[in-house]
């Protein structure tokens, strides 16, 4: 399970899903002179830490899946979907104040895992072919 470097893909997206929790997605400017900024943090809000915690635990669940390449695969298109989701969320939450919010590395992370469950997909393809062409030898 863990020689495949899907595996270790799919590790590091859910841990990326997971500073998405704890880092703010971005600070939305103070309301009147002498107040704090606030941050925008994804477990502030209902919606956002319900489909972050789907987002940490849809790559977890397709390690586990290692021996059924199509599920794992729709595994990766819904965690992909659920991104989707929760950048679509966090920016109507900043909509309102869209133009003096400051973005922070929190903003970015949806990309990074993006670019994780895309390279597990990639990886989980190369396996399905491997077998193919494996089974064609005997």
């Amino acid at each position: 399970m863990i020689q495949r470097i899907q595996t270790i893909y799919l590790l590091l997206a859910a841990l990326v899903a997971l500073l998405c929790m704890f880092i703010p997605l971005g600070v939305l400017p103070a309301a009147g002179p002498g107040e704090p900024l606030n941050p925008v943090m994804a477990r502030e809000h209902l919606s956002t830490l319900s489909v972050g915690l789907l987002m940490v635990a849809i790559p977890v669940l397709a390690i586990f899946f290692y021996t059924r390449r199509p599920l794992q695969m729709t595994l990766c298109y819904a965690a992909l979907l659920s991104c989707l989701a929760f950048t679509i969320l966090a920016a109507l939450i900043m909509l309102p104040n869209i133009k003096g919010v400051e973005w922070t590395l929190g903003s970015f992370l949806p990309l990074a895992y993006v670019l994780a469950l895309s390279l597990a997909i990639r990886g989980i393809r190369q396996d399905e072919r491997l077998i193919k062409s494996m089974d064609r030898f005997r």
